[in-house]
Protein backbone atom coordinates (compact mmCIF):
# COMPACT_ATOMS: atom_id res chain seq x y z
CA UNK A 1 0.00 0.00 0.00
CA UNK A 2 1.28 3.54 -0.53
CA UNK A 3 2.08 5.28 2.46
CA UNK A 4 2.41 9.24 1.63
CA UNK A 5 5.50 10.95 3.00
CA UNK A 6 5.59 13.01 5.74
CA UNK A 7 5.66 16.61 4.38
CA UNK A 8 8.77 17.35 6.79
CA UNK A 9 10.80 14.73 5.55
CA UNK A 10 10.73 13.20 9.18
CA UNK A 11 9.18 9.52 10.53
CA UNK A 12 5.22 9.84 9.57
CA UNK A 13 3.15 11.66 12.40
CA UNK A 14 -0.15 11.98 14.01
CA UNK A 15 -0.61 15.20 12.12
CA UNK A 16 0.52 13.73 8.72
CA UNK A 17 -2.34 11.53 8.82
CA UNK A 18 -4.55 13.84 10.51
CA UNK A 19 -3.94 16.30 7.23
CA UNK A 20 -4.77 12.43 4.92
CA UNK A 21 -7.55 11.89 6.96
CA UNK A 22 -9.48 15.75 6.57
CA UNK A 23 -9.25 14.68 2.66
CA UNK A 24 -12.80 12.49 3.91
CA UNK A 25 -14.28 15.86 4.80
CA UNK A 26 -13.88 17.25 0.80
CA UNK A 27 -16.08 13.87 -0.18
CA UNK A 28 -18.66 15.03 2.90
CA UNK A 29 -17.85 12.34 5.44
CA UNK A 30 -18.10 13.01 8.66
CA UNK A 31 -16.86 11.49 12.02
CA UNK A 32 -13.70 10.99 10.78
CA UNK A 33 -11.39 9.71 13.21
CA UNK A 34 -7.37 8.18 12.41
CA UNK A 35 -5.24 6.25 14.61
CA UNK A 36 -1.71 5.29 14.57
CA UNK A 37 0.17 1.96 15.37
CA UNK A 38 3.35 1.04 15.39
CA UNK A 39 5.14 -2.49 15.38
CA UNK A 40 8.68 -3.68 14.71
CA UNK A 41 9.52 -6.79 12.68
CA UNK A 42 12.50 -8.84 12.85
CA UNK A 43 13.46 -11.01 9.36
CA UNK A 44 16.38 -13.03 8.58
CA UNK A 45 17.81 -11.93 5.05
CA UNK A 46 15.59 -15.07 3.61
CA UNK A 47 12.77 -13.90 5.19
CA UNK A 48 13.34 -10.26 4.03
CA UNK A 49 13.95 -11.09 0.76
CA UNK A 50 11.23 -13.09 1.11
CA UNK A 51 8.85 -10.25 1.42
CA UNK A 52 10.14 -7.99 -1.04
CA UNK A 53 8.84 -10.73 -3.03
CA UNK A 54 5.60 -10.15 -2.76
CA UNK A 55 5.79 -6.24 -3.72
CA UNK A 56 4.47 -5.63 -7.43
CA UNK A 57 7.22 -3.29 -8.22
CA UNK A 58 10.02 -6.03 -7.44
CA UNK A 59 7.38 -9.35 -8.94
CA UNK A 60 7.80 -7.05 -12.29
CA UNK A 61 11.49 -6.75 -12.01
CA UNK A 62 13.14 -8.76 -14.96
CA UNK A 63 13.96 -12.63 -13.13
CA UNK A 64 18.00 -11.98 -13.58
CA UNK A 65 17.67 -8.52 -12.01
CA UNK A 66 15.49 -9.48 -9.28
CA UNK A 67 17.82 -12.24 -8.31
CA UNK A 68 21.08 -10.10 -8.19
CA UNK A 69 19.38 -7.26 -6.34
CA UNK A 70 18.12 -9.77 -3.94
CA UNK A 71 21.89 -11.53 -3.45
CA UNK A 72 23.11 -7.95 -2.97
CA UNK A 73 19.92 -7.58 -0.39
CA UNK A 74 20.86 -10.66 1.77
CA UNK A 75 24.46 -10.02 1.73
CA UNK A 76 24.18 -6.67 3.04
CA UNK A 77 21.73 -7.97 5.46
CA UNK A 78 24.03 -11.10 6.60
CA UNK A 79 27.42 -8.96 6.70
CA UNK A 80 25.74 -6.31 9.44
CA UNK A 81 24.75 -9.14 11.71
CA UNK A 82 22.24 -11.16 9.73
CA UNK A 83 18.95 -9.65 10.71
CA UNK A 84 16.74 -6.66 9.72
CA UNK A 85 14.32 -4.48 11.96
CA UNK A 86 11.67 -2.80 10.29
CA UNK A 87 9.69 -0.33 11.70
CA UNK A 88 6.02 0.11 10.58
CA UNK A 89 3.65 3.11 11.03
CA UNK A 90 0.36 1.74 10.24
CA UNK A 91 -2.67 4.38 9.47
CA UNK A 92 -6.45 4.05 10.46
CA UNK A 93 -8.43 5.71 8.81
CA UNK A 94 -12.27 5.28 9.75
CA UNK A 95 -15.24 7.77 8.10
CA UNK A 96 -18.97 7.80 8.38
CA UNK A 97 -21.21 8.53 5.63
CA UNK A 98 -24.31 10.92 6.55
CA UNK A 99 -27.25 9.61 6.25
CA UNK A 100 -29.25 11.71 3.87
Amino acid sequence: MYMPRSRSGNEYSREDAERIADIGRKYGFADITCRLYKRTRTFSAEEYTFLLGTYSDHIALPEDVREKFYGGIRDAINSHGGSITIYDTIDLELYRKPRL
